[in-house]
C-alpha cells in the first residue's frame, strides 16, 4: 500500500570483549528468573542460577575477573555453582522486606570474607504501627571448600527497631566502610556504625529533622549513596506527594548533615545517582500536562541535577526524561540501578491490572546517565520466553560505579522481535518514498505516525493491519531529518530517516 504524507500538521512536543574496570564484584546481576553477565560488553543474558524471591537480593563478583562468588535472598547463600553454600540457610533475612534490605560487604583487612548484612522482621513501630526490622549479619568465608566458600558465622544480632533499608559507604582512606540504616523515630534518623579490621563498631543515632520514612503514609524505602560518597539520597513509596530528601555525607567522618527535602514527588521507587554523581534519578509517578500531550500518561522517571547542593536550586532543575520521549513506554519504573557498562537500568513495575508474566519483560536503559535531560537518552529492551523479570536488582555500594562511562551496546537478550531492530526503513535517505518493513515472525499490527525534526505531526495514527511492506510517499516533504513512531503492543519505537 503506498499513502502520501504532505505538509498538513498539529504542533506538538516531542524529543528524540571484557571491560576495563577497576573493580568487577557488580558483575553478575541475578533479578527473578532473570540475569545480565557484564563480563563482557554487551552484558549477556543469563537464566541459570536459582529463582530469588528477595525484593533486592545480593549478589557478588570476583573482584579481579568477574567471577561469581555467591548470591542471597537474605534467607539462603548460594555459591557459584548455584548450589547451597555449606551452612548457607535459615539466614534472618524477611521475605517482605522491599528494597535495599540486604548488603554484603568485604572484610577492610581479609579479601576473601565477607560480611552479609540482613534485616529480619521485628515488630510494629509506635509511630504509624508499620513494620520495623532488626539488623543481622553473617560472615563468609570464600577461602573455604576448594573457593566455594562457607559461612562460618551467621545471625549474629546487631540493632532493631530499624526501617528496612541499609547501604554501605568506604572510608574516605578505603580502610573501612560506613555502614548505614534508617531508624524508626518521630523524625527521621540514621543509624551508622564504623566497619574496620576489628570488626562492627558502636553505631551513633543522627537524626535529620525530616519527617520520618516510617509513617502511615509512606512505605518502601529506597537510600542510595552518590558514587563519590558525599551524597545519601532517599525516596519513599508515598500515599500522595511528598519530598525527596537528599544530605550530604562525610566519608572521613561518617556524619551526616545538611538534610534536604526537595519537590513533590508521589509514588516514589526506585533511585540512583549517576556514575560522576551530578545527576539523581528518582522512579516516581506524576501526571503531565503538556500541549498535545495524553492527559492519560504519566511521567515515571525523573532526573534532578544536584551538582549545586541547594533545595531550590535542585528542584528548578527537575527534568523528566521520558516524556515526551518515544524511545520509552513504561507506564511505571520499579528499581533503577548503575551497571558495570555506565548505564543506568530501570525495571518495568507491573500494575495490579496488568499482565504480570508480561508486563515485566521489559528494562528500560538510560544511556549516558551523567548527561541532563534527553541527552541521557533513554532506551528500552525487551525480554520475551517463559520467565517474566523481577521489579527489583540486586543492592550493590554505590562507589563501584564511580567515574564509569558508558560502554558497549545493549544487552544480548532472548527477544527475537527485540524493538527497533525488528522494523527497518529503506530507502534511506530518501528522495520519494520510503517503506517500512518488519520480519513475518515479528510483525503485528501497528500505529503509524510522522514528525519532522522539531516535534511537528505529519502523519497522525495511520494504521497497518498487514505485514506486507508499508509504502510512503514523502516527495511533498522538505529535504531534512524525520522521524516515524511505531506504536504496537503498548509500545513506541522511533526510526529516523532523511528525505533528500
Amino acid at each position: 500500500m503506498k499513502l502520501s504524507v504532505y505538509l498538513q500538521f498539529t504542533l506538538i512536543i516531542i524529543s528524540f570483549g571484557m571491560p576495563a574496570y577497576a573493580q568487577l564484584e557488580t558483575a553478575h546481576w541475578f533479578f527473578g528468573k532473570k540475569g545480565l553477565n557484564f563480563q563482557q560488553l554487551p552484558p549477556q543474558l543469563i537464566t541459570n542460577h536459582n529463582v530469588l524471591r528477595a525484593d533486592q537480593p545480593v549478589v557478588l563478583s570476583d573482584p579481579g575477573t568477574g567471577d561469581l562468588l555467591f548470591y542471597s535472598d537474605g534467607n539462603m547463600v548460594w555459591n557459584r555453582n548455584h548450589t547451597a553454600m555449606s551452612n548457607g540457610y535459615n539466614l534472618q533475612g524477611h521475605s517482605h522486606t522491599s528494597g535495599h534490605s540486604y548488603l554484603a560487604v568485604p572484610f577492610p583487612d581479609d579479601a576473601d570474607r565477607y560480611y552479609l548484612f540482613t534485616m529480619s522482621y521485628f515488630g510494629e513501630a509506635k509511630h504509624g504501627g508499620l513494620s520495623v526490622f532488626s539488623l543481622y549479619y553473617s560472615e563468609i568465608d570464600m577461602d573455604r571448600n576448594n573457593g566455594l566458600g562457607e559461612v562460618t558465622q551467621k545471625n549474629m544480632h546487631v540493632f532493631d527497631s530499624l526501617g528496612s533499608v541499609i547501604t554501605a559507604i568506604p572510608f574516605a582512606n578505603r580502610q573501612g566502610y560506613w555502614l548505614i540504616a534508617t531508624k524508626t523515630e518521630e523524625e527521621h534518623c540514621f543509624v551508622i556504625w564504623p566497619v574496620t579490621a576489628v570488626g562492627i563498631g558502636n553505631p551513633v543515632k543522627q537524626c535529620t529533622g525530616l519527617r520520618p520514612l516510617n509513617t502511615a503514609m509512606t512505605f518502601n524505602p529506597r537510600m542510595k549513596p552518590s558514587p563519590d560518597g558525599k551524597m545519601l539520597a532517599l525516596s519513599h513509596h508515598i500515599l500522595g506527594t511528598g519530598p525527596l530528601y537528599l544530605c550530604r555525607f562525610n566519608d572521613t567522618t561518617g556524619i551526616v548533615s545538611e538534610p534536604l527535602a526537595i519537590g513533590n514527588l508521589g509514588w516514589q521507587g526506585g533511585i540512583s545517582f549517576s556514575p560522576d554523581s551530578k545527576q539523581l534519578y528518582v522512579a516516581a509517578l506524576d501526571s503531565t500536562t503538556l500541549p498535545g500531550y495524553d492527559p492519560n500518561l504519566h511521567n515515571v522517571l525523573h532526573q534532578f541535577d544536584v551538582s549545586t547542593y541547594d533545595s531550590l536550586a535542585i528542584a528548578r532543575t527537575l527534568a523528566s526524561i521520558t516524556i515526551p520521549h518515544f524511545h520509552f513506554n513504561f507506564d511505571r519504573v520499579g528499581d533503577l540501578q548503575l551497571g558495570l557498562d555506565g548505564k543506568l537500568y530501570a525495571s518495568r513495575m507491573f500494575r495490579l491490572s496488568d499482565n504480570q508474566a508480561t508486563s515485566r519483560r521489559f528494562l528500560a536503559i538510560i544511556q549516558d546517565p551523567n548527561q541532563p535531560g534527553f541527552n541521557s537518552q533513554i532506551r528500552y529492551e525487551s525480554f520475551q520466553g517463559q520467565y517474566p523479570l523481577h521489579s527489583t536488582f540486586p543492592n550493590f555500594m554505590s562507589h563501584y560505579f564511580e567515574g564509569l562511562t558508558p560502554q558497549g551496546g545493549s544487552p544480548v537478550t532472548d527477544a527475537p522481535c527485540q524493538t527497533a531492530r525488528a522494523y527497518s526503513l529503506y530507502p534511506n535517505p530518501t528522495d520519494t518514498d520510503i517503506a517500512i518493513s518488519v520480519s513475518e515472525e515479528c510483525f503485528q499490527p501497528y500505529i503509524l505516525s510522522i514528525y519532522n525534526a522539531v516535534g511537528q505531526l505529519l502523519l497522525d495514527n495511520y494504521r497497518v493491519n498487514e505485514q506486507a511492506s508499508e509504502t510512503i510517499e514523502v516527495s511533498a516533504l522538505a529535504s531534512g531529518v524525520y522521524f516515524a513512531v511505531i506504536s504496537a503492543e503498548g509500545k513506541k519505537i522511533g526510526k529516523k530517516f532523511v528525505k533528500r
